[in-house]
């Protein structure tokens, strides 16, 4: 069958959990990560006792695939440490298919590395393109416990998080400097755009002020493009100098100035 309307009627069941996969991975990424953004645990690990790590509630996605862990949680066994000896075990989430029945779980598993008198090592885990329907198993890293001795170290964070398109507009701050330009901000990283009309004659003009923080270590130049009309010699552009003060500079044309300008903040 060369195609197929996925979430549609068609009279019988027809949507398979690789459908699913497909779409979520499409639509959020192919990749393996924890989601930030509901209020669980997030999988967080506690060392219950130097025998076991309890894993809170959580939810992730994993090449596509959506598993959770509920309220109560899942206990591992970690297998007691060797005196004088250092050692990496992994807690992952591990997926599996029955190659006869097609029927697909997930399971939490400690997996025991290598003790070592040296620098221990993460012990080898599976991985497997579960994504394409080509592999039984894969195993998504969660937590790193290191154990010196017979003494269990704090849990290591292995995996990403994911957070919400909510979350991630959140952290974009943005800010209108006049009528046609405007500027954001994620972490240092300042983008301004300017999409503004400029009239016959119009030279060096100073547009408005970034606010603290904003501003670029020095001034930054970009060339910028106006439709409508093309100057006889120089290029137009846009400066913003190293307090912040956003200027263009059409050469005397008359048209709309379109231009990005990105840098790093201090």
């Amino acid at each position: 069958m060369g195609i197929e309307l996925v979430t549609g009627f068609t009279g019988k069941a027809h949507i398979s959990s690789l459908d699913v996969a497909k779409f979520n991975a499409g639509a959020l990424g192919p990749g393996e990560y924890v989601f930030a953004g509901v209020k669980d645990d997030k999988l967080k690990a506690t060392m219950a006792s130097s025998n076991k790590v309890h894993i809170s509630s959580g939810n992730a996605m994993m090449q596509g695939r959506h598993f959770w862990v509920d309220a109560a949680g899942v206990d591992l066994t970690v297998q007691t440490g060797t005196q004088g000896q250092k050692r990496n075990d992994l807690v992952v989430a591990r997926y599996a298919k029955n190659a006869s029945t097609g029927v697909e779980s997930v399971s939490l598993v400690v997996i025991k590395g290598t003790p070592t008198t040296g620098t221990p090592a993460d012990p080898s885990y599976t991985r497997g393109d579960i994504l394409n329907g080509n592999a039984l198993t894969n195993d998504m890293p969660l937590w790193r416990i290191p154990l010196n001795g017979i003494t269990v170290g704090t849990p290591v964070q292995l995996f990403q998080e994911f957070v919400s398109a909510k979350d991630a507009w959140n952290s974009v701050s943005q800010v209108d400097i006049c009528d046609g330009v405007t500027a954001c901000k994620q972490g240092k990283h300042v983008c301004v755009y300017v999409k503004i009309e400029t009239t016959s004659g119009q030279n060096y003009t100073v547009v408005g002020s970034l606010p603290s923080g904003w501003q670029p270590r020095k001034y930054v130049l970009q060339r910028a493009y106006i439709v409508g009309g093309k100057p006889s010699t120089y290029e137009p552009y846009v400066e913003i100098n190293g307090s912040g003060q956003v200027s263009i500079s059409p050469m005397g044309v008359a048209g709309t100035m379109n231009c990005t300008v990105s840098y790093i903040a201090p």
